[in-house]
């Protein structure tokens, strides 16, 4: 009874170039990174530096694990040296299909202006807005500086209705650090007697403008 023939996987010899890497690095590489390097199997190059007779020294061996957890101000053996100097031209061939494309976006990249929700600190939803790459900013302060320019300093944008995610210019106003307290303070003394203060507030800052006016 014939048994089902299993299909021979055969490992790419290693070349005079990938040889010379290995001599040239075996004692300063761990086999993991050559290998990484090379695009080889780690198992494949430490056989291969078996073959060769290249001995890693169980001093050095232990350099490699712990230099294995990379330290904050540690600097890659490569950096600033050219890839063409340390990486065969098969492996550069091997990485450069699965490179990411310079200016090349994920498929999921929003457009700007795009709208999405976002959690503050507290666990509060707000709406926020892309204005270019990699610059989101709330969207009720975006409707509200497109309609009354900046925001001024030590102020706030506030939603009337207490609805963070109702961004309409109509329910947005903006109040100073101490009117926002005082806004807070108020809804302790129940809906009527806020709406009160809320009008009474409106009513101020009117005056206060005609005022400023006069002058």
């Amino acid at each position: 009874m014939g048994g089902k023939k299993v299909k021979k996987i055969t490992m790419k010899r290693f070349n005079e170039e990938e040889d010379q890497f290995i001599e040239d690095h075996y004692l300063s590489l761990s086999g993991c990174e050559i290998g990484r390097i090379l695009g080889r199997p780690k198992g494949s190059v430490r056989q291969r530096m078996k073959l060769l007779g290249f001995i890693v020294p169980p001093e050095i061996k232990q350099q490699f694990t712990e230099s294995s957890f990379f330290r904050k101000g540690k600097e890659p053996f490569n950096k600033g040296v050219a890839q063409r100097l340390w990486m065969s031209k098969e492996s550069i061939q091997k990485i450069r299909s699965t490179q990411y494309k310079k200016g090349n976006l994920p498929h999921n990249t929003l457009q700007d202006f795009s709208v999405a929700k976002r959690k503050d600190k507290s666990g509060i939803t707000y709406l926020y807005i892309r204005v270019k790459l990699s610059k989101w900013v709330p969207l009720h302060r975006y409707v509200w500086e497109q309609a009354n320019g900046l925001v001024l300093k030590d102020h706030n944008i506030v939603f009337k209705d207490r609805n963070s995610l109702n961004c309409n210019l109509d329910n947005l106003e903006m109040l100073s650090n101490a009117e926002l307290l005082n806004r807070n303070s108020a809804h302790r003394f129940g809906p009527e007697i806020f709406k009160i203060i809320q009008l009474r507030g409106a009513l101020n800052r009117q005056i206060n403008k005609r005022l400023k006016q006069l002058k």
